[in-house]
């Protein structure tokens, strides 16, 4: 049965959705991470990987090419967010590769990424020209699934059959729960106080941008102590992941996040988890108003989600299932829903129990992703409009102004953002049935591990596996 759904899934995705004529970005995709994973992967030696990197940047511009060539009629926001992401890649082929491998010893290969990576860059350069003189004036179409489609790819990537209604009660009655907690925690913080000038306040307090990825190493050395010392999850031995800085051409789609690897992979076992740094051209203003995201509480918050018990923890243990289908699949709303619902979790257990303002912050994350179940279902199949998201992300999830642009803008390329609350929505409902089901046996470690023993199966299909 899994294996029915992918496959339905990636047939709906190219001869239905097909969004290599929807959506310009996805070259970008393959030509950015494909060539960040050969040169950040110590998986052989690095002349080997020069060689594999020189092969791919080879065939950049043939596959820009192609990619004019299959594009129809995207959605304006589409093409925007094109121009620039790719402009980062273009970057990143002329400024990182080439200092990736300035050390190598064979001159003749040095020389040649040195004049591969030049092509790539023109070739970057005369896609963005095209994407802005030619493809933008005539992207007018509509970034809208349709119903149709958005319950077939629900069904299909996640096994999820209920009505969209359905699901739109579920959305609104979380979004009114986690609202009426925010206030309640933030009362008990400050009595009187607006909850979300309080919430402004506590981002003030965050790591200067120097010290930014400092703090999040040193958060990730408490989280892994705590679901140690509360027994909330079997821990894989593997070491921390790198903190580093999110490239360039990922700038734009996250501020952090987690770059685990893969479940077939040996030798190349390291981790990096991604935290966008200011940039050196920013003026003070926006730099300040940047970190705010990564208040000191907040940050907490964030490496739950992204390394422990999180992402990370969970994508370490596919490689222990013995079965080839479950390692490769790939449900969203397991990998998401598992992420946010460890937040939560964390807090039933007594994390941050020293800073209500963890709480805090971890409702205002869970209320964004909340947001996020509403607009993806609105935008997509109720008509929803870009300005209409990000109304709605400022009046109901207490967003900022750019926060909530940024949120209703992603939900036009990222239908499925409703993912997250879902997922964790589901996780809540199975472990229910698993206290029902073993009694005075159930335990968080055990319940934890079992859902995680499984691989990234939808959740209906983890429920089948762990109860019969």
């Amino acid at each position: 049965q899994l294996l029915e759904c992918m496959v339905r899934a990636e047939r709906l995705e190219w001869q239905e959705i097909r969004s290599f004529e929807r959506d310009p970005r996805g070259v970008n995709d393959s030509i950015s991470w494909g060539l960040l994973t050969l040169i950040q992967r110590n998986f052989a030696p690095l002349a080997e990987r020069a060689s594999a990197v020189l092969g791919r940047l080879e065939q950049v511009p043939r596959a820009l090419e192609e990619s004019r060539r299959c594009l129809g009629t995207p959605a304006r926001i589409f093409t925007e967010l094109a121009l620039s992401e790719m402009a980062g890649t273009r970057d990143f082929i002329a400024e990182t590769v080439p200092a990736t491998f300035a050390s190598l010893e064979n001159e003749v290969l040095r020389s040649r990424i040195g004049e591969v990576c030049q092509t790539a860059v023109e070739a970057y350069q005369a896609h963005l020209k095209w994407l802005e003189e030619d493809l933008l004036p005539r992207s007018t179409a509509s970034y809208a699934l349709g119903a149709k489609l958005y319950r077939k790819k629900l069904l299909y990537a996640e096994s999820v059959d209920t009505p969209l209604e359905s699901l739109l009660e579920q959305a609104w009655k979380e979004l009114r729960r986690l609202q009426e907690r925010f206030r309640a925690v933030a009362a008990d913080i400050e009595p009187g106080a607006d909850p979300q000038e309080l919430l402004t306040r506590i981002s003030r307090d965050h790591p200067a941008a120097e010290g930014l990825l400092e703090a999040g190493r040193s958060t990730l050395r408490e989280l892994r102590e705590f679901c140690v010392s509360a027994d909330l999850l079997t821990l894989t031995d593997a070491p921390d992941p790198f903190v580093i800085e999110t490239p360039g051409f990922a700038r734009d789609l996250a501020f952090a996040m987690m770059d685990t690897p893969g479940p077939f992979e040996e030798v190349a076992r390291e981790a990096f988890y991604y935290i966008t740094v200011p940039a050196e051209s920013w003026d003070a203003a926006r730099t300040e108003e940047f970190l705010t995201l990564f208040s000191r509480p907040g940050l907490r918050v964030i490496g739950a989600h992204e390394v422990y018990p999180g992402h990370y923890a969970q994508l370490l243990r596919i490689r222990e299932t013995p079965s080839l289908i479950r390692r490769i699949a790939d449900s969203g709303a397991f990998v998401e829903g598992w992420a946010h619902y460890c937040e939560e979790m964390l807090m039933e257990v007594g994390y941050g129990a020293d800073d209500p303002s963890v709480r805090l912050c971890q409702l205002h994350e869970a209320l964004l992703r909340a947001c996020r179940f509403i607009a993806g279902i609105s935008l997509h199949c109720l008509g929803m409009t870009v300005e209409e998201a990000t109304a709605f992300f400022q009046r109901e999830g207490y967003q900022a102004a750019p926060s909530a642009e940024m949120e209703a803008k992603r939900g036009t390329t990222d239908p499925h953002y409703l993912i997250y609350t879902l997922g964790k929505l589901q996780i809540l409902e199975l472990r229910e049935e698993c206290k029902a089901a073993w009694g005075g046996g159930f335990t968080l470690r055990r319940f934890h591990d079992a859902l995680l023993s499984h691989g990234i199966m939808p959740i209906a299909l983890q429920r089948r596996a762990i109860l019969g």
